[in-house]
């Protein structure tokens, strides 16, 4: 009987992973696929590490929601009052959006400050190495709400969607503060205008947040977390076989829970553990069964955070090797693990899976099931994510014998 192949490691785990359903973090189901990662992994040979952590729940909808209701309440009530209420409306405003601004430039104050949270669970642990140095091989085992907002129709169209909220969640108090000082029938009249966007637009996102649906999740992301433990597997074979230098850089295997609310288990990690940003680099998988394996240069959702120009170097070079296995992406709408890091110095890269315009095949939607990924295909990517890893360290050795020398 022909051995199995080592790429087919990544779709047995998927396909086990997705029986279990949904497994949005805090829930029921998000305890099974924990107790099944700690077991999996555990067969593994891992020593694997839970780390909780608190996380709010359906942050893309919520968030806006509760950011926007106040503002909705205090334009209706400068509309009614204006000279009475005067500047008091824009400046509650301003101080009301601050968890909001903190979420979309990724810094510490968040919309923890204003959503309820709910614990979930980091699984961390060492693969393999010896030497100085440590790469971290990310991927987040927790899945997404589903609602009409991600209709496979409206595809790329949900920019636009997203740019008209943000339109009224910042139009709103730019506009009050001209009206707190120029309470004329123009800048009064789009005032009006700016909030009665803001209206529907929070209703429709309370709508989605509450007839949606959750979701099986085998490409978002069973199937970052499937190629992550495959990734390790084969790296411990290759160390112990002499392929990769034992005393070369460390293998740490961290899947994160959260990362759909804002991926609330990477900030956590980085707070708990506190690596230094020299000595590490972070390499995150991310829906990458779903058409063609990109690479990604940067991400954020208000403001481009720029991922390590070493590591896309290196994944240029795999690309121009390979160019049917690997290319360069379009950057997302929202965010993954990598924010964090990015946005505070660390090195790191995103893999995802992306069709010809950038979208990600059924991307937070009920048809995101094992029955719609291609085995070869997945174990084509587990073998370019292992090359590029093997490039990465063997260049990580050759960095040391350089220091070295």
């Amino acid at each position: 009987m022909a051995a199995e192949s080592p790429s087919a490691r990544s779709w047995l785990l998927l396909r086990d992973l997705a029986k279990l359903g949904p497994r949005r973090s805090g829930t029921e189901g998000g305890a099974q696929a924990l107790a099944w990662l700690d077991q999996t992994l555990g067969q593994e040979g891992l020593a694997v590490r839970r780390e909780a952590f608190l996380a709010p729940s359906r942050t893309l909808y919520w968030g806006p929601v509760v950011s926007a209701l106040p503002l909705v309440v205090l334009a209706v009530a400068q509309l009614r009052f204006p000279h009475l209420i005067g500047a008091l409306a824009p400046f509650l405003m301003w101080l009301l959006l601050v968890p909001l601004v903190g979420e979309l430039l990724a810094l510490p104050i968040n919309l923890d400050l204003i959503l309820p949270r709910r614990i979930t669970y980091n699984l961390d642990a060492p693969v393999t190495g010896e030497g100085e140095g440590e790469i971290v091989l990310v991927a987040h085992h927790d899945t997404q709400w589903s609602s009409w907002l991600f209709h496979p129709r409206l595809g790329l169209r949900l920019r636009w969607y997203f740019l008209l909220a943000y339109l009224g969640l910042f139009g709103v108090p730019v506009l009050s503060s001209v009206v707190a000082f120029n309470p004329r029938p123009l800048p009064m009249a789009l005032l009006t205008a700016c909030t009665v966007l803001l209206a529907a637009i929070s209703a429709s996102l309370a709508v989605a947040a509450l007839t949606g649906q959750d979701v099986v999740g085998a490409n978002d992301n069973g199937s970052g977390v499937a190629c992550a433990i495959a990734l390790a597997g084969r790296a411990r074979a290759a160390v112990e076989s002499g392929e990769w230098p034992r005393d070369g850089a460390r293998l740490r295997l961290l899947l994160t829970g959260g990362e759909e609310v804002g991926a609330r288990g990477m900030l956590h990690w980085l707070k708990s553990q506190r690596p230094e940003p020299a000595s590490v680099v972070f390499v995150n998988l991310d829906n990458v069964a779903g058409g063609g394996l990109r690479y990604l240069r940067s991400e954020g959702m208000a403001l481009p955070l720029r991922y390590s120009p070493a590591l896309i170097r290196l994944a240029e070079r795999l690309a121009e090797e390979s160019p049917a296995d690997l290319s360069v992406g379009r950057t997302l709408l929202l965010p993954t693990d990598m924010m964090w890091t990015s946005a505070q110095g660390y090195a790191a890269i995103t893999f995802i899976g992306q069709g010809p315009d950038g979208a990600i095949p059924n991307y937070h939607w009920p048809t995101d099931t094992a029955e719609n990924i291609s085995p070869p295909h997945l174990g084509e990517v587990e073998d370019t994510l292992f090359r590029y890893l093997a490039a990465l360290w063997r260049e990580a050795a050759a960095s040391k014998e350089n220091a070295s020398a």
